[in-house]
């Protein structure tokens, strides 16, 4: 992660897929942390999709986040308008525990 200002941090994210018999894809991903709470990013599939996401940090444990994504290069599209994504997270936080502190972002 980049901090871009106090405030905003810049997230970008890359997944390479390769699989047999199917051309190689990429996931790209960009996204802005604003205020260590609201996430706000677009993705980009290689031939086949671009997307939005956008997330919110309720608390230290909860996590919510919305995502669409749009095919324009397989055959699909012309079948369905989208795929729509709902994320809760809950991550096991204990203060009593002593913890091993990391600059994970996720």
């Amino acid at each position: 992660m980049f901090d871009i200002s106090h405030n905003i941090g810049f997230k970008p994210t890359t997944l390479i897929k390769l699989t047999a018999a199917a051309p190689l894809q990429a996931d790209i991903t960009a996204t802005f942390i604003l205020v260590k709470k609201l996430h706000l990013g677009a993705m980009y599939r290689t031939g086949d999709a671009y997307g939005a996401l956008i997330g919110l940090a309720l608390t230290n444990q909860f996590y919510l986040g919305y995502s669409f994504d749009k095919s324009y290069g397989l055959e699909t599209f012309l079948y369905n308008q989208g795929s729509h994504e709902i994320v809760l997270r809950y991550d096991f936080i204990f203060a009593s525990k002593k913890q091993i502190h990391s600059p994970r972002h996720f």
